[in-house]
């Protein structure tokens, strides 16, 4: 675990209590190490410089309530402190305490984007490219996942072939070779209608002859 020395500073300027703890909380979620709080702008400019914090978070109410050349002020105190302005509405700040502020965020609902706007450049860098890695790992997995329900769905028919499926296929092959072809049929039938054809003339023979014997007296 990285030590105090090693991680970035930050200082929580707000009059509101539980802000300045919820402020706290998503600052040292990502990592930082909050040195003081402050609900005044005199304690503001007093830890700015006992400190010399590496981000301060300052609320618009602190800095609008005197000169908002206080940014300027901290500046001097400390050069190299980066100084994050929470705001109801930005569109609503001054535009000279917007350009002298390093970042604004959204009070409210929208203070979650405080560990955004704070992230230094490398901590920046690692989330996208972490995320990026989530990203192609998830993607591979879902293709995995689809390409083994392609395979269930259509098994080759030699190995996935059903019991009832191999049945049926049996009794139709049974049925094809006891089934008579047309042409057999056709066979049967002429020599049916021959013999009826012979039948029938040596009826008529017989019928002849007997009518040409004469008649005994």
């Amino acid at each position: 675990m990285a030590t105090a020395a090693s991680r970035r500073t930050a200082m929580v300027a707000d009059r509101r209590p539980l802000e300045r703890g919820l402020a706290r909380f998503l600052l040292e979620e990502r990592g930082l190490f909050v040195v003081g709080e402050a609900a005044t702008m005199a304690d503001v400019l007093l830890r700015v410089q006992q400190l010399k914090p590496d981000i301060v978070v300052l609320h618009e109410k602190l800095a609008l309530d005197h000169d908002p050349t206080v940014i300027a002020q901290i500046r001097r105190i400390s050069p190299h402190t980066s100084i994050v302005l929470l705001a109801a509405d930005r569109n609503a700040l001054p535009s000279e305490l917007v350009l002298l502020a390093d970042a604004v965020v959204e009070d409210g609902p929208g203070l979650t984007e405080l560990g955004t706007a704070v992230a230094g450049p490398e901590t920046a860098t690692a989330a996208a490219e972490a995320a990026s890695d989530a990203t192609a790992e998830a993607a591979s997995e879902i293709g995995v996942a689809t390409a083994g329900a392609a395979a269930v769905a259509s098994p080759k028919r030699s190995a996935g072939s059903s019991p009832s499926s191999r049945r049926r296929s049996t009794e139709r092959r049974h049925a094809s070779r006891t089934r008579p072809s047309a042409a057999s049929t056709r066979r049967s039938s002429s020599r049916a209608r021959s013999r009826r054809s012979v039948s029938r003339a040596s009826s008529r023979s017989r019928s002849r002859s007997s009518s040409a014997r004469p008649r005994a007296r």
